[in-house]
């Protein structure tokens, strides 16, 4: 993770995240979501570290699956109780964007075309 209070902090995301390698298991209930992954544990870890705006890089993330954007969305909610903003860097083209705006999470989480993109808006 890279940052201070008044820049965006960074969190590269691995090149895959599937539940298996992400450390992600749902509950009994089958409703909520256990991100204990090192990638999700350094976002939660960056949105409680003050700082105003959190940029997750999946600028080399070429995979996930709806629990990992599933995860993304519940840690997008924790940001934003606490007056912090998550912010996904991701090509505007790529297989993971496609699948961000087929599942309509878009619409639930900031989406920029590129790691520039998110760290300046």
């Amino acid at each position: 993770m890279q940052g201070q209070a008044d820049e965006p902090a960074v969190v590269t995301l691995p090149a895959e995240i599937e539940q298996d390698s992400a450390g992600l298991a749902l509950d009994d209930t089958d409703s909520v979501l256990d991100g204990t992954g090192p990638a999700y544990a350094a976002l939660r870890e960056a949105v409680a570290s003050g700082v105003l705006v959190v940029v997750a890089d999946l600028t080399g993330t070429t995979f996930c699956d709806y629990p990992g954007f599933r995860q993304l969305v519940a840690i997008h909610q924790l940001a934003a109780i606490s007056d912090v903003q998550l912010r996904l860097a991701m090509p505007a083209d790529g297989t993971v964007r496609r699948w961000l705006e087929f599942l309509a999470h878009h619409r639930l989480v900031r989406a920029y075309p590129g790691l520039e993109a998110a760290t300046t808006a």
